[in-house]
């Protein structure tokens, strides 16, 4: 009892420390969206931004690659090589905060913390093309929107897959947000979503002032699947949908093929036919079968797939959104249809062998009924 209430009273080992907040220096304001361009980075896998003159940088998990512990390969707006050292990592709103580690003085992008106004300009500046210069598209802010509980900003801007971390911008340069994700889809186009700045400061304990101080950032946590965004269960409950695996039964699918086959493997020894003339549409059935149920179409039970721009993201996604499960049909179908046609076949076999009194490779000519 004793040992008991000292341990109590001693703190817990596997308590999270609190981490303290750091501070960014403050950006001059940028004239316009074409200026900022200098302001953005490109990482291996998307894009970055430059928000202090010391070289301080916002991107996200999906766009710096899997190792925190290593420098993070960058390249400039003019292609130059740069080195990135992970200072703090949020996977609540999968921000990552870095540091460049040459000294100069760097162009960058002052932040609005304020809500972004409906209807206003937004831009999306990156490097939608890794192997092209930084690029700017232009939309609006189409919506406030919340997703799993958590605000984004919806914006009709083309996003591609290099824009991945990027910067959404306003008309004065100003960073609006984190490019994180859209909807990818048949009938759906210009559903673009971005991790506000002021989400991603609180999730970062970030604050702005006179001069950076990053000193005593904490412990980086260990890189896992759910904070880059691959997770396949978090990834359909950021979109409002359950895993599309969970209600898989694979029966429908099985008796579908199983009925199909059989009909067609019965009707096709029925024919008036020679040898293996008549196996050959209930041969091809089944890989017909299981090709076109693996062919990619939309789910109507399902919405259509919210992807991040990185593409090991838009992996999760689809199978969060049941393209797995499509594959699981076909195969359950293709299966049963093999299984029909041999039963089918069988079955027709017999009848005719029972009406012609000759299996149908016995007959040199075309039997007359």
């Amino acid at each position: 009892m004793i040992l008991g209430l000292l341990l109590a009273l001693l703190p817990s080992a596997s308590a999270q420390p609190e981490l303290r907040l750091l501070q960014v220096q403050s950006c001059p304001d940028t004239a316009s969206p074409s200026q900022a361009l200098g302001a953005v980075l490109r990482t291996t896998s998307g894009s970055a931004v430059l928000i202090s003159p010391d070289g301080v940088v916002l991107s996200n998990t999906q766009a710096i690659g899997q190792d925190w512990s290593k420098p993070v390969p960058a390249w400039d707006a003019s292609g130059a090589p740069l080195t990135l050292q992970v200072i703090r990592v949020d996977s609540s709103t999968q921000s990552v905060l870095l540091q460049v580690q040459e000294q100069q003085t760097w162009p960058c992008l002052p932040l609005q913390v304020a809500e972004a106004t409906l209807g206003e300009p937004a831009y999306v500046l990156g490097f939608p093309d890794p192997s092209a210069p930084p690029t700017i598209s232009l939309g609006i802010v189409s919506a406030q929107r919340l997703i799993a509980g958590r605000p984004v900003i919806q914006t009709d801007a083309s996003v591609n897959p290099g824009n991945t971390g990027g910067p959404l911008t306003n008309e004065e340069g100003q960073v609006l947000g984190l490019v994180s994700s859209k909807v990818s889809g048949v009938a759906f186009e210009g559903l673009a979503f971005a991790v506000p700045i002021a989400e991603v400061l609180v999730g970062l304990k970030l604050s702005i002032g006179p001069q950076s101080d990053l000193t005593d950032p904490g412990p980086l946590p260990e890189y896992s699947p759910a904070q880059a965004g691959t997770d396949e269960a978090s990834l359909g409950a950021q979109a409002g949908v359950a895993d599309a695996r969970a209600a898989f039964q694979p029966l429908r699918p099985v008796v579908l093929g199983a009925g199909a086959g059989a009909c067609l493997g019965f009707a096709g020894c029925l024919t008036p036919c020679v040898g293996p003339a008549c196996m050959v549409p209930t041969g091809a059935l089944a890989p017909g079968a299981l090709a076109f149920a693996q062919k990619p179409k939309i789910d109507p039970d399902v919405s259509a797939a919210l992807e991040s721009t990185s593409p090991d993201y838009q992996l999760g996604y689809e199978i969060a959104y049941g393209l797995e499960t499509r594959k699981r049909k076909g195969l359950y179908t293709g299966a049963g249809a093999i299984a029909g046609t041999v039963v089918g076949a069988t079955v027709g076999t017999l009848v005719y062998i029972a009406i012609i009194g000759a299996t149908p490779w016995d007959r040199l000519e075309i039997p007359t009924f």
